[in-house]
């Protein structure tokens, strides 16, 4: 019975040690026609390693009809990015939104189980809307995956629903038990409430870790006062931009984008400039592309009249696609982000504000003023929030509307623009 079983033990490590050294043939050399992007996905199947191969067999079929998209041809325009996630989200799929050239995102499945270096192509169908970006038919996505475990989140608002910190429910917690009614009570819509309001602010969903701000009716401070004063500082000159918004004959190159693309359009209707979407957890921005500042006070009335977020988005880098983005909601939610081409990258302050006019159909004036790294808004002429964030130091303005549950489209009007000294 021992030479027996002796006997099969040394049989099956002769097998096991044969498999370890055998080399794997590539596909291509069965068919020279088979991409090299081909090989990877069959060589990263037939790993020696089980927890170096796909995590499943849907990770496997994707990441081969990825490979087997055509490669660019003389008539395709192929762009070209990389993405950076974590092992978590490698392990376990994510998703990204990114900015193809132009006032527009598209957004990216990543199948759970990629390799460090795989490339993901996708078609994209369509014109984003920018006039260097027609005929763009295919994305290149190489994925890059952080060595440590910790998950890098990318939010745009706008991919992946997002919670407050812990912290600051805690801090709700707080003020809910004095009594701090102006903070949860219930803001219904001139209509009715359409679904039961959050506990909460449903714009405030951003990833843990994030630095957070409550605005929670304050009584007026120093630095208060000092904000209100600078307000009525830097928007009492003359201002150099003066644009009704009714139509696109004051110079400033709005887009204009009246077909839906990616979800949203940019369009004069009706004596105003609406920005809209109707992709769920997604904003669509709309810029004037004749504009460029540093230091400046922006100004704009904005009417949501459906939907949920709308919002300003200033010193834009058209290159670099960087920005930041204020976004206040109709339920008187406000956030201020800075964005990239990868999509969110942070929220710099969030809250609530007395000050928003709730519900659909409710003007509310959104005003930026932008010194150096100081950044102020106001909505209604009443202080917001302030930060000092040296991330952006000039660009262009524009507006946006974000889709957090429902179809949004975002009535702009009167804008504004004030120079200021750095």
């Amino acid at each position: 019975m021992i030479e027996e079983v002796s006997h099969l033990e040394m049989r099956r490590w002769k097998v096991c040690s044969k498999r370890e050294h055998r080399s794997v043939t590539i596909a291509g050399t069965f068919n020279p026609q088979l991409s090299r992007e081909v090989d990877e996905v069959f060589l990263h199947a037939l790993a020696k390693a089980p927890e170096e191969r796909f995590a499943t067999i849907a990770a496997f079929a994707n990441a081969l009809k990825q490979a087997l998209l055509p490669e660019k041809t003389e008539q395709t325009t192929t762009l070209r990015t990389t993405l950076v996630i974590s092992q978590h989200e490698a392990r376990n799929g994510t998703s990204r939104s990114l900015d193809l050239p132009g006032a527009q995102r598209i957004n990216v499945d990543i199948p759970a189980g990629v390799r460090d270096g795989q490339v993901l192509r996708l078609s994209v169908r369509g014109k984003t809307g920018d006039d260097a970006s027609d005929g763009v038919e295919m994305l290149v996505v190489t994925i890059s995956i952080t060595p440590g475990d910790e998950t890098v989140r990318q939010v745009s608002m706008l991919s992946t629903p997002r919670t407050w910190l812990l912290g600051a429910m805690a801090l709700f917690v707080v003020l809910a038990s004095m009594g701090t009614y102006l903070l949860v009570g219930a803001h219904a819509t001139p209509n009715g409430p359409v679904r039961p309001r959050p506990t909460t602010p449903r714009s405030i969903t951003t990833p843990p870790g994030t630095q957070t701000t409550v605005v929670v009716n304050p009584s007026p401070s120093a630095s208060m006062i000092a904000e209100q004063k600078l307000y009525s500082e830097a928007t009492g000159g003359k201002p150099v931009l003066i644009d009704p918004l009714v139509n696109n004959l004051a110079g400033y190159q709005w887009d204009e984008i009246p077909v839906i693309t990616q979800g949203g359009t940019c369009a004069f209707i009706d004596g105003a400039y609406h920005a809209t979407q109707e992709l769920r957890d997604v904003f669509y921005r709309c810029m004037a592309k004749q504009t460029d500042y540093a230091n400046f006070a922006y100004q704009v009335e904005a009417t949501i009249q459906t939907g949920d977020e709308g919002g300003i988005v200033f010193r834009f880098d058209r290159v670099l696609l960087t920005f930041y983005s204020f976004h206040i909601s109709t339920d008187g939610a406000f956030r201020l982000d800075v964005d990239n081409r990868e999509g969110f990258v942070r929220t710099l302050s969030q809250g609530t504000s007395p000050a928003i006019k709730i519900g659909h159909n409710q003007t509310n004036l959104i005003t930026v003023i932008a010194q150096g790294p100081h950044l102020s808004l106001f909505v209604n002429k009443q202080y917001v929030t302030d930060v000092i964030d040296k991330t952006y130091s000039r660009g262009s303005i524009g507006v946006m509307a974000q889709d957090d549950y429902s179809p949004t489209n975002v009535a702009f009007t009167n804008a504004k623009v004030w120079l200021l000294p750095s």
